[in-house]
């Protein structure tokens, strides 16, 4: 485990310890910048890295394939905040259990209780 401390020069200092360490996959980092600085080290070294980040960079320009980023793109959490407050209006009216939106493989949006 390492901190990246929110920084480029820490991040990358941070991911080169961790590649050093023969890990099997690396978890952030979560800011986009970060994870811009450091996906090529990790395209070196050969693991896969699950980011946070949410540039459409990491996904559009950057041609890495053990990069991952794991949460929707910006605009894609933006679209969705209508809908968001829709749902949880209607469910505090009508008094239901809490909904969770679900980004289904195909794209599609779907609404289950927990």
């Amino acid at each position: 485990m390492a901190d990246d401390g929110g920084t480029q020069d820490t991040g990358i200092n941070a991911t080169n310890l961790i590649a050093s360490q023969n890990v099997v996959a690396q978890v952030g980092p979560n800011l986009s910048g970060l994870a811009l600085a450091v996906e090529g080290i990790v395209s070196e070294a050969g693991y896969p890295m699950l980011v946070g980040a949410t540039s459409p960079k990491l996904v559009t320009t950057i041609n890495n394939e053990w990069l991952f980023r794991i949460r929707a793109s910006d605009s894609i959490q933006a679209s969705w905040q209508p809908l968001m407050r829709q749902i949880i209006s209607d469910a505090r009216r009508l008094a239901y259990s809490p909904t969770v939106m679900i980004m289904e493989p195909a794209q599609e949006l779907s609404l289950k209780n927990i």
